[in-house]
């Protein structure tokens, strides 16, 4: 396979999960009572915390935990 058609594949994966992020906060987003995207907080905290840890692992943690956390707390 030629060097170009790897290093494009190679965009495939982040771009699918970019657009199904993207699409499950867009589409039908859980709205707490003072009017908050639970979900937009929750990727919002976890994209803070994967730009400065660089863990896939925390921040798939903490947008989970954040996810759950927010939906008792609002």
């Amino acid at each position: 396979m030629p060097i170009l058609v790897r290093r494009w594949l190679a965009f495939n994966p982040v771009a699918i999960m970019t657009a199904l992020i993207i699409a499950d906060l867009l589409a039908d987003p859980e709205i707490a009572p003072p009017g908050i995207s639970i979900a937009l907080v929750s990727a919002v905290a976890a994209g803070i915390v994967g730009l400065i840890s660089r863990s896939r692992f925390l921040t798939l943690f903490v947008g989970v935990a954040g996810f759950m956390g927010f939906s008792l707390i609002l």
